[in-house]
């Protein structure tokens, strides 16, 4: 009589997040998780290990890990501009043996009310950095790797124009995601005379900042 199949268990996703910190990170097994918030495609943790380090984890059940790629990439371009405080990304990848995603990061303990004027200071110090990226350091506009807002993809691909890009990967992108026949023919009147709006504007001029 042949033997029964045993099935094995299927590790939560929790699991496979710790485990990865507990391997890689030197500090322990995680001891204790707590809520840190939640979006409707992820949830995000503050993971406490043996030695009292802490880590920032988000998972989503139902991504996979191209979602944290770009956010990753982002935070990692900011993190080299050493201006404002950004969290360092220590990693991210596919839940394995159930579908789905996770990125580690530092833990941040926040203090009190910020300066807001320093604030707005670095943050225009981050936008004068000189680019990490090659393209961007050539006078080019976009960035190495697609992103999203929440859930929705956003295209990055380079464009020589900033103004091009702004037209093609943020405003007719969102148009053609919406679907909407009245948007649509606004949209065909207003991306034509963009360039318009924007003559004589020169984006590398000090005074500004484009958030």
């Amino acid at each position: 009589m042949p033997k029964p199949h045993a099935t094995p268990l299927r590790r939560s996703p929790d699991d496979i997040a710790a485990d990865w910190i507990q391997q890689n990170m030197g500090s322990g097994a995680v001891v204790r998780k707590q809520n840190a918030g939640y979006s409707d495609w992820a949830s995000a943790y503050t993971f406490e290990t043996e030695n009292g380090s802490r880590y920032f984890v988000k998972i989503s059940p139902g991504r996979d890990e191209s979602m944290f790629a770009g956010e990753a990439e982002g935070l990692k371009a900011m993190f080299a501009t050493q201006t404002l405080r950004i969290p360092e990304i220590l990693h991210y990848g596919p839940l394995t043996g159930r579908g789905g995603s996770f990125i580690v990061m530092e833990h941040l303990t926040f203090g009190g009310r910020a300066d807001p004027e320093e604030f707005g200071r670095q943050l225009a110090l981050m936008h004068k950095a000189e680019p990490a990226v090659a393209e961007a350091r050539n006078g080019q506009f976009g960035f190495s790797v697609d992103n999203t807002i929440g859930a929705t993809p956003q295209p990055n691909g380079w464009m020589d124009n900033w103004v091009d890009f702004f037209r093609e990967r943020r405003l007719a992108h969102q148009l053609r995601l919406a679907r909407d026949s009245d948007l649509n023919k606004l949209g065909d009147k207003l991306l034509p005379k963009l360039d318009d709006f924007f003559s004589g504007f020169d984006p590398s001029f000090d005074a500004f900042t484009v958030v």
